[in-house]
């Protein structure tokens, strides 16, 4: 991951840990054992499910040390997202929602406030999703079934492979709305890929993941259950529907060519083409707000050398 991160290190001053297997790997306890019907895909998760579990005991104990030494600016709200997902606003749409949200139910109050509230959030270029939790307690608390403070439920939304523009092509181009001259990679999956599953289809979107105030979390030797509820004394469920939530993890699931780039033995070409054309949801345009926040955090950084940010977007490996 160095040769993708480590320019944005230079230039954005992102801060980034590569930790080895070797390091987090033993803390997931005995590794599990095969039965003889597994098939070669369900002993392959079940070891990267084991792996996972040292890792994010590794991680999460990395992270709590910040908090003892950097008093200053200690870590606390972690996403625990993998590298196709990022944490996003989940504003109402009546054309991806289910329509049987009993009225003056706790779950069409929760709606109402997402109409009414999220909005202002989103459209507030300053905001970020710290903010919100800092600032709105109450309101995520009431939203997160009041079970804690320190872990929130994020509900997944799965976004196929089918290359949508049709909504996005007037006001979110690949053209920086900033600069013209700055073009941003066609490429990437947030960019390419706007048709979504339908907000109720848990047999796409699967299980959410959570954000941590890992500050909240008091040091253990306990194992994590799993990425989707990876502490169960302060997280809820896992299956928390689209419907209740704020926020939404955006999980992309990209072309063939880099979903099978792993040569991951889980990752058939019969499960991608049938996430691939997914048609039961809508398409997602706001997906695309980051750039302009990005472009001026750049000009912020480093003035109007559109060059140099031409070749942070457009790496040449």
């Amino acid at each position: 991951p160095q040769v993708v991160l480590e320019p944005w290190r230079r230039q954005m001053g992102l801060q980034y840990l590569v930790i080895n297997a070797s390091e987090f790997v033993p803390l997931a306890g005995n590794p599990p054992n095969p039965r003889p019907k597994d098939s070669a895909a369900t002993i392959a998760h079940h070891e990267f499910a084991h792996r996972q579990k040292g890792f994010i005991r590794k991680c999460t104990s990395l992270l709590q040390d910040t908090v003892r030494w950097n008093t200053t600016h200690p870590i606390t709200w972690t996403a625990f997202i993998d590298s196709d997902e990022f944490v996003t606003w989940n504003p109402y749409d009546e054309r991806s929602e289910p329509r049987s949200i009993p009225p003056h139910s706790w779950e069409a109050k929760l709606v109402e406030h997402r109409k009414q509230y999220v909005p202002q959030w989103q459209h507030n270029s300053q905001a970020t999703i710290l903010d919100f939790f800092q600032s709105q307690p109450s309101l995520w608390k009431e939203e997160n079934g009041n079970h804690t403070t320190s872990c929130y439920t994020v509900p997944r939304l799965r976004f196929g492979a089918l290359r949508n523009h049709t909504c996005c092509r007037d006001s979110h181009t690949t053209t920086s709305p900033k600069d013209s001259s700055a073009t941003f990679p066609s490429h990437w999956s947030t960019l390419q890929y706007f048709q979504h599953a339908a907000k109720h289809d848990f047999a796409h979107n699967k299980f959410g993941k959570v954000l941590l105030d890992v500050s909240q979390i008091p040091p253990s030797d306990e194992i994590p259950r799993n990425i989707h509820r990876p502490w169960r004394p302060y997280c809820g469920s896992a299956a928390k529907p689209l419907t209740r939530s704020w926020l939404r993890v955006n999980h992309y699931l990209g072309s063939w060519e880099r979903y099978a780039q792993r040569g991951d033995v889980r990752r058939s070409r019969a499960y991608w083409e049938a996430t691939a054309n997914l048609t039961g949801g809508h398409v997602s345009c706001h997906t695309t707000n980051w750039i302009s926040r990005l472009q001026d955090e750049w000009y912020r950084r480093h003035g109007n050398d559109n060059v140099e940010f031409q070749q942070l977007l457009h790496p040449s490996s």
